[in-house]
């Protein structure tokens, strides 16, 4: 497969149909790392929600890894996202809690960012199900344990955009001075569901 032959729920070949979405194999998506160059691209789901599917938990990983950056865009396909991972140059910096102006502390091998993700994602959950208004930056940064001002306004917005990147969820805004409205589409507590539009 040569590196710029992304994936695609257009191509059928090595994928396997799931009971929401269309997947990659993981074998042609590590086939399509090994000869991808920097800036290509591989669409590895077409799904309404990403879910914990073998393809998702692969992309996860190389992108822990600094390998890939993870991004969706709205699909072809009725009520779906593509879910696309996009090849970066080896040892190019990542976008992890190695840099301590984001509001936390630096570290090397990316645990906090992911704990502290699973922490914001459970807020949202909560917020989805209980139909309450997205949270600010700032009550966000709170809720987690991050700094107060700026520093923990700029990490949650950080995680933020990594849960959104991942496709955890999806976010619409609903114009000035209202929340953003996000949908859950992690599989688990709330998947489909969105928190408020309206300001509390």
């Amino acid at each position: 497969m040569s590196a710029s032959a992304a994936l695609s729920h257009e191509a059928p070949p090595g994928f396997s149909i799931g009971p929401l979405g269309t997947y990659a194999d993981p074998q042609d998506m590590q086939r399509w790392l090994d000869a991808a160059a920097p800036g290509d691209t591989i669409t590895y789901a077409t799904s309404p929600a990403l879910g914990e599917k073998e393809a998702a938990k692969l992309a996860r990983r190389w992108a822990d890894a600094g390998q890939v950056e993870l991004f969706q865009c709205r699909a072809t396909r009725a009520h779906c996202f593509d879910y696309c991972a996009r090849r970066v140059a080896t040892g190019a910096s990542r976008p992890a809690a190695s840099q301590p102006e984001d509001g936390g502390a630096a570290t090397t091998g990316g645990g906090d960012t992911r704990s502290q993700m699973r922490a914001l994602l459970q807020i949202l959950r909560r917020c989805a199900v209980r139909g309450a208004a997205c949270p600010s930056n700032a009550k966000m940064a709170i809720e987690i344990g991050l700094a107060r001002g700026p520093r923990g306004r700029r990490r949650a917005q950080y995680l933020f955009e990594r849960l959104q990147a991942e496709g955890r969820i999806a976010v619409t805004g609903c114009g000035r001075n209202a929340p953003r409205v996000v949908t859950v589409l992690a599989a688990g507590k709330g998947c489909g569901q969105s928190t408020s539009g309206e300001v509390e």
